[in-house]
């Protein structure tokens, strides 16, 4: 039996430049913020295909961008060579503060701003960042083994 996936589900750059355009502009205004024309205009693409990739329009994308910011802070945190888990949470801290002073404190995690905008009324979207903080833990709970 062929397995077919939708076309929004296939890997593509230009919605590859739509979630990193989302989390760069969720991490900087914040979600509620942002909006769907700023986002377009930060990826450099046709509005038709922002809705192309995410017919569910800008909560699709949030759900997008906590994916994928979920991968990057987990690809991070595991690079990081450390002995212990206490090391690797220095670490990831002093890697942390480093982003943090580099934006002049004006840019935060794009997973906490949409969380905190949208997981009171959104069971979806705090479930993703549930799951964000697990993947994190249990890269913390592997040193400890």
């Amino acid at each position: 039996m062929k397995v077919t996936r939708a076309i929004s589900d296939r890997p593509s750059p230009q919605r590859d430049r739509f979630i990193r355009a989302a989390a760069e502009l969720f991490r900087v205004r914040g979600y509620n913020a942002t909006g769907i024309a700023d986002i377009v205009s930060l990826a450099g693409g046709p509005k038709g295909s922002l809705y192309h990739f995410f017919p569910g329009g800008k909560g699709e994308i949030a759900r997008a961008v906590i994916s994928y910011a979920t991968h990057v802070a987990s690809q991070s945190l595991s690079a990081i060579d450390a002995p212990t888990a206490a090391n690797r949470l220095i670490e990831y801290g002093t890697l942390l503060a480093g982003w943090m002073e580099a934006s002049g404190c004006r840019e935060g995690c794009p997973i906490a701003t949409t969380l905190l905008e949208l997981a009171p009324d959104s069971g979806e979207i705090a479930s993703l960042g549930a799951a964000a903080f697990n993947d994190w833990a249990a890269i913390f709970a592997r040193d400890l083994e």
